[in-house]
C-alpha cells in the first residue's frame, strides 16, 4: 500500500474510535521515522483514513479508503524494542483489542501477515496523535 507521507491508514472497526477521537495511539512494525519506509514526522498534521476494502502488499492491491478524513498532529514517535514496551507507558490510547504485549504481536501479526515471533523480535514504531 503507497500510502501519501501524512496519511495514517486504519481499519474499518476502528471507525467510531477515530470519530470519538479516542484511538490516539497507534503502532507499526520496524522504524517508521522519516526517511524511513512509511516513515512519518513527529509535530506534523496528518490524515487518518480509514480502510473500507482491504488491499494486499504483497499482491500489489491498493485498499480502498472512505471519504471522510480525520486530521491530527503526530505529538510523540517513539522506537521501541517490541520487549521492552510497557503497559504502563505504551498502550495508553490503543484500541481495546492492543492492550498489551501479547495482543500488539497478535495484531500485528494478523494485519501484516508475518509471525508473532518475527513481531517480538523487531522494533515498534509507537505513534501517538492529537485530532485537530
Amino acid at each position: 500500500m503507497d500510502l501519501k507521507r501524512n496519511e495514517i491508514a486504519v481499519r474499518k472497526v476502528y471507525e467510531p474510535l477515530i470519530k470519538s477521537k479516542r484511538l490516539t495511539t497507534f503502532f507499526r512494525p520496524l522504524n517508521r521515522i522519516f526517511p524511513n519506509y512509511r516513515g512519518y514526522k513527529e509535530g506534523e498534521t496528518v490524515k487518518i483514513k480509514i480502510i473500507e476494502v482491504v488491499g494486499s502488499d504483497i499482491h500489489n492491491i491498493p485498499p480502498k479508503f472512505s471519504k471522510e478524513e480525520f486530521p491530527a498532529k503526530i505529538i510523540s514517535i517513539k522506537i521501541k524494542k517490541f520487549n521492552d514496551l510497557t503497559e504502563e507507558d505504551d498502550f495508553n490510547g490503543s484500541s481495546p483489542d492492543v492492550t498489551d504485549k501479547e495482543s500488539l504481536a497478535y495484531h500485528l501479526g494478523l494485519i501484516y501477515n508475518t509471525s508473532m515471533e518475527k513481531i517480538e523480535q523487531s522494533e515498534i514504531t509507537r505513534i501517538e496523535v492529537k485530532y485537530l
